[in-house]
């Protein structure tokens, strides 16, 4: 009971339930939602739409720059902070769930279907959805506890009833595609891009006393090939599938295994950290 004292506290001290519209945006909220324990900040000619019956709880909103959050018919959120701004436009499919995830959008379009689950599931690091000029498109009925890091106007896209496991990492600079029925393991990388450019010392040293306190940030897109993923495949925990990879349908990529650069036929098997097909 104490616990439960001390949580309501905190969210009381973190969000004062306060919204701040400014006149030339908009915040729709169906007589059906329910809306509580939020901080809602709009500017500039942005939107917020809530359906009915969606539940919003602790979620702090900040949409900024004719931006757009739509949430449909029946869609939970708990435990979220949700960011968008530079025009982009992000979509939470009815019927949705959504727990203990950040969404960041600046300049990016999220698409997420119905009934998708995204939450941290048994892992105390927070998934994160981060696009930063580029696109999301979900289709229906995923599981997913992992985080999305999309750049450079990379596109990401999944199909249907798949399940992404905790501390999974999907970075897409150019393309990632992964179809459906897919089963992706725990601390997996999938990875398009080398997410860093080469530079020389006199570059880095310039760059790294620039910029601190951030250190490697990229201002180019790194070599990218894309990433394209089937139906039906399993991939096993900390496996990496790295740039220029096609993985057909039915196909298993072991534990540990390091997939680059190749093309993996349908029912093929790989194992080894070298990428061994057998």
């Amino acid at each position: 009971m104490r616990f439960r004292k001390l949580i309501r506290l905190y969210n009381r001290l973190r969000y004062h339930n306060e919204i701040r519209v400014s006149g030339d945006s908009s915040w729709s909220v169906d007589k059906q939602a329910t809306v509580r324990d939020s901080v809602i900040k709009l500017s500039g000619k942005s939107v917020i739409w809530v359906g009915a019956g969606a539940v919003v709880r602790n979620v702090a909103f900040q949409v900024a720059s004719g931006s757009s959050v739509r949430i449909e018919d029946g869609v939970r959120l708990d435990g979220m902070d949700i960011c968008a701004w530079n025009g982009s436009d992000v979509v939470f499919g009815k019927d949705g769930h959504y727990h203990n995830v950040d969404f960041s959008v600046g300049k990016g379009k999220v698409y997420i279907a119905e009934e998708n689950h995204f939450d941290s599931g048994m892992s105390i690091i927070r998934p994160c959805v981060s696009v930063m000029a580029g696109s999301l498109e979900v289709g229906d009925h995923n599981r997913i506890m992992g985080s999305f890091w999309i750049r450079f106007g990379g596109k990401a896209s999944i199909g249907r009833y798949n399940c992404i496991n905790e501390q999974t990492e999907i970075r897409a600079d150019e393309s990632v595609t992964i179809g459906s029925y897919n089963m992706i393991s725990y601390s997996c990388d999938i990875w398009d891009t080398n997410t860093h450019c080469a530079y020389t010392l006199e570059e880095r040293i310039e760059a790294f006393e620039k910029d601190f306190p951030q250190i490697g940030k990229e201002r180019n897109r790194p070599k990218t090939s894309p990433v394209t993923i089937g139906d039906g495949n399993w991939i096993g925990k900390y496996a990496c599938v790295l740039k220029g990879v096609t993985l057909k349908d039915n196909v298993t990529v072991g534990t540990r295994a390091i997939v680059s650069n190749m093309v993996v036929e349908e029912g093929g098997i790989v194992v080894s950290p070298k990428g061994q097909t057998i």
